[in-house]
C-alpha cells in the first residue's frame, strides 16, 4: 500500500493504492487492485476515510471467479468455490513404494471424477527408488451446492488400521 501526503499530489489529493493479488484469500481465489483517491485541504480526516476505503476494498476483493482450482495438503480443512464445469485438481504427496496411496472416501454428488488418479514421479529423484511423488485427482464441478470431499492415505490391505493421513475440503459449486 502506498499513500501520498496531503498536498503532495495535484491540488491536495491523497492517493492510496491497494494490491491484494494472492493475499488474504482462500485457496484458488484471487483479489485485485483497488485505488482510493480523496481530495482534501487538511488531509487528516480524509486520510482516515481513504484508509477505510482501502479496508473495504480488502474485504470485498476476495470474491474469486471460481475457475479451475488446484489444492495441495496445505489446503486441508479449507473451503473452495468452483464454477460449474470448472476443474478441481487435488495434488497430494504419495509414496506407493511403501504400499500407501490416497483414496477418495467421500465424493459429493456436486463433483464428477474426470478419470483415474495419476501418480507423478518427482523430478528431482534422479532414479532414486522409493522417493515420494504426487498423486493427482481431477474432478469437474457438476451440480450446484456445497459438500465435503475427503481422502485417506492408507494401505489398502490394512482394513482395520487407521489411515496414515487424511485430507478434507469443503467445496461449493456455483
Amino acid at each position: 500500500m502506498r499513500a501520498r501526503r496531503p498536498g503532495s499530489g495535484p491540488r491536495g489529493y491523497i492517493g492510496v493504492v491497494l494490491d491484494l493479488k494472492g493475499r488474504g484469500c482462500w485457496s484458488g481465489q484471487s483479489a485485485g487492485t483497488g485505488v482510493v483517491v480523496v481530495r482534501t485541504r487538511s488531509g487528516r480526516l480524509l486520510l482516515a476515510v481513504a484508509v477505510l476505503g482501502v479496508v473495504l476494498l480488502a474485504l470485498t476483493g476476495c470474491t474469486g471467479d471460481g475457475s479451475d482450482v488446484t489444492l495441495t495438503m496445505e489446503d486441508d480443512g479449507s473451503s473452495v468455490r468452483l464454477r460449474r464445469g470448472s476443474t478441481l485438481t487435488v495434488e497430494l504427496e504419495s509414496n506407493p513404494s511403501t504400499g500407501y496411496s490416497w483414496a477418495v472416501i467421500t465424493q459429493p454428488a456436486i463433483l464428477s471424477s474426470t478419470g483415474e488418479p495419476e501418480y507423478i514421479e518427482p523430478e528431482s529423484a534422479d532414479g532414486v527408488v522409493g522417493a515420494p511423488g504426487t498423486e493427482r485427482f481431477e474432478f469437474r464441478g457438476a451440480n450446484a451446492g456445497t459438500d465435503v470431499l475427503e481422502f485417506e492415505y492408507a494401505r489398502s490391505w490394512e482394513t482395520t488400521a487407521p489411515p496414515e493421513d487424511t485430507f478434507k475440503v469443503t467445496v461449493t459449486v456455483f
